[in-house]
């Protein structure tokens, strides 16, 4: 288990790995990411994270039928609690504007910030940088247990 202060937003990108039969080393590091911070109560995501995760399931069919997306989801519940709204739209705007990460992007770290999380787990962003407070880290070059190192 990690340090209770530490809350990561987790980027959809990491979930899907969580599942990916085709790169069993990121698989890997997903599930254990995912394991350690659900563990922990630290992991958060947001309804658009749920949308996106089904999105990319559907279309590229990754699973053998409905009932493992209706199972993901139903445990993704858990960590749903950082809000998609009005206002996170509109701080995703200007995060955009100021940082440059796509609007969605924005919108997912608007998410993050709103709901008090400090880390903003995701492959895709620039691991490293700070969001208004908001460390971003690849999961991929960094393992669980280096988290408290990262953040202090």
């Amino acid at each position: 288990m990690l340090s209770g202060k530490i809350i990561c937003f987790v980027d959809t990108n990491v979930l899907l790995y969580g599942r990916d039969r085709k790169n069993p080393d990121k698989r890997a590091a997903a599930a254990d990411w995912i394991r350690r911070l659900s563990a922990g109560r630290q992991l958060v995501i947001s309804p658009q994270v749920m949308n996106e995760y089904s999105s990319v399931v559907l279309r590229k069919r990754v699973m053998a039928d409905l009932s493992e997306l209706e199972m993901d989801l139903e445990g993704m519940k858990a960590w749903c609690t950082a809000e998609t709204t009005a206002d996170t739209a509109s701080m995703g705007l200007r995060l955009h504007r100021n940082y440059g990460f796509s609007f969605y992007d924005s919108v997912l770290l608007a998410s993050a910030l709103t709901a008090s999380c400090n880390v903003f787990l995701s492959e895709d962003m620039n691991g490293g940088q700070r969001i208004d407070g908001l460390l971003l880290v690849n999961p991929f070059r960094h393992k669980p247990v280096d988290l408290e190192k990262l953040v202090t």
